[in-house]
């Protein structure tokens, strides 16, 4: 398979998964709602009391410069 064919296969697959978006802020109030719609958010209590736990250890990304 050439690389012209190899090109046109990968965006054969492509069609129908690939979404533009206008903006960033766009995908983000899309996405906000799509969550808010599965309940997933906002958090229950005992889930946001984690997330907002301080860090116990040498967690990634570091705060620390």
């Amino acid at each position: 398979m050439g690389r012209k064919e190899t090109e046109e296969a990968i965006a054969d697959s492509r069609v129908g998964r690939v979404a533009r978006v206008g903006s960033v802020s766009e995908l983000l109030a899309e996405l906000l709602t799509e969550a808010e719609a599965s309940g997933a958010y906002p958090l229950p209590p005992e889930e946001r009391e984690w997330v907002d736990a301080p860090t116990v250890g040498r967690e990634w990304p570091n705060d620390e410069d």
